[in-house]
């Protein structure tokens, strides 16, 4: 009976044990599966679109500049309202008077506390004031110009670093492959060879072969690593640096229309346009800024004060309203240099507006030459590329039958890599070529 029951004990501390070192084993391979998911993280378009809308560090940037222009034209509007000042004070004077007949002196204490508030309003000051808001609003306009640029910028840039990102994920996949066709190559003119129907070298040469498949699945291993950080950097991501970014899928592209686009008609609305056209605007508002240093200044000034000895005063109150005129006589040349400086900027602005709308019309028609020739290509090389696996599988069979020999079969061969290799970069530049474009016209998927 007592063995029964130590036999007992012993089997359900046994059983305790095990169900706590299955515990045990679940959370070491949550933990190991957890660090496995926080190490490699994979981005579809959509997320990194949205990630980089917000976390893009140029387009933040961008986005302050824009908040700091609209900030600052509340400034130059304010110039256009009066202001208004409270001072509040407290004096304590000692003075003494001797009366020479007497030689007696007398010593008098003065204390006491004065509170006012005093208005200033310009009524006029040269136009300046006017120019001074029409050079805010125009930095405005730049400001959101300079926004579009970036985003436009940065659109372009995800739309590479993705696409490269998927070119690399795929390109790995297709070295993979070759490597195990270069493997199966050397096997097949081994067996040829030890039957003495083929050459030592053309097995030396397909041992070359696959140390050169080795070499570009290393390289492929490399940029998919340089890919996925490239990614991190636009998406705005941080500590990433020993983990491995994936992308599923590819950059969703659009076809272009057949009709020729009208290049003067965009240029015109180009970021770029729009940002010298602004600047231009703004300068040629600091030849009015510099030529009001001529002409007098216009002010409406008044005061209320009241003086007391006690705090808060109260008593012998004071106010006082006038206006004053200011006309700038001599000032060393100082305005004049101003106005100088101000005409050759608002000249060198309307030279640089001129190029910048050429360089946007050039720009746009590179572009889109080169997005239509993109897409050209990538049905050529489509179509090599069908052509060369049918000639491929064919020549492999005639190779092992003996009806080609191996130097017709080795082109074959070199060719069906060459363009299995050459579709994927077709499909990357391709998809560059697009996002080129857009990038020239101002536009990207982050607006």
């Amino acid at each position: 009976m007592e063995r029964t029951r130590n036999t007992f004990k012993n089997n359900l501390l046994l059983t305790a044990l095990m169900s706590l070192a299955a515990v045990c084993s679940a959370r070491v391979s949550t933990a190991q599966t957890s660090t496995t998911s926080d190490s490699k993280t994979t981005w579809t378009w959509d997320e990194v679109v949205r990630q980089a809308r917000v976390e893009n560090p140029e387009v933040t940037a961008a986005r302050e500049n824009l908040n700091s222009a609209e900030a600052k034209k509340t400034v130059a509007f304010s110039a256009f309202l009066p202001t208004v000042k409270a001072n509040l004070g407290y004096d304590s004077s000692d003075s003494s008077s001797q009366v020479l007949q007497t030689t007696a002196t007398s010593t008098t204490t003065a204390t006491g506390w004065s509170a006012g508030i005093s208005g200033n309003w310009n009524l006029f000051a040269g136009l300046q004031d006017s120019a001074k808001l029409e050079q805010a609003r125009a930095d405005v306009r730049s400001a959101h110009a300079a926004y579009d640029l970036a985003v436009a910028k940065v659109s372009s840039e995800l739309k590479t670093a993705f696409e490269t990102a998927a070119y690399a994920r795929e390109y790995r996949k297709l070295t993979s492959t070759i490597l195990k066709r270069r493997e199966d190559n050397l096997k097949l003119v081994q067996l040829r060879f030890e039957s003495g129907r083929e050459n030592k070298g053309s097995v030396l040469l397909s041992e070359a072969y696959l140390e050169q498949a080795r070499y570009d699945d290393l390289q492929a291993n490399n940029a998919a690593r340089t890919a996925g950080q490239t990614l991190a950097k636009i998406l705005g991501l941080d500590g990433q640096s020993t983990s491995e970014i994936a992308v599923e899928g590819n950059v969703p592209l659009t076809e272009p229309s057949n009709r020729r686009p009208d290049f003067d008609s965009i240029a015109a609305s180009v970021p770029e346009y729009r940002q010298a056209e602004e600047q231009f605007t703004s300068a040629d508002q600091g030849r009015v800024v510099a030529r009001g240093g001529f002409l007098p200044s216009l002010d409406l000034t008044t005061s209320i004060t009241e003086r007391g000895e006690d705090f808060f005063p109260n008593a012998r109150d004071s106010s006082s309203v006038g206006v004053s005129l200011s006309i700038p006589l001599f000032t060393g040349g100082k305005n004049l240099g101003s106005y100088r400086s101000a005409i050759a900027l608002a000249s060198a602005a309307d030279s640089t507006r001129d190029n910048a709308r050429r360089e946007a019309r050039r720009n746009l028609e590179a572009t889109w030459s080169t997005y239509t020739e993109s897409l050209a290509k990538l049905k050529t090389d489509e179509s090599f590329r069908k052509a060369a696996v049918v000639r491929a599988e064919i020549a492999r069979t005639k190779y092992n039958n003996g009806l080609l020999s191996f130097e017709d079969w080795d082109i074959i061969e070199n060719d069906l890599i060459t363009r299995q290799k050459l579709i994927l970069q077709t499909r990357r530049e391709r998809t560059s070529a697009e996002a080129a474009w857009e990038k020239a016209q101002g536009q990207g998927v982050l607006k």
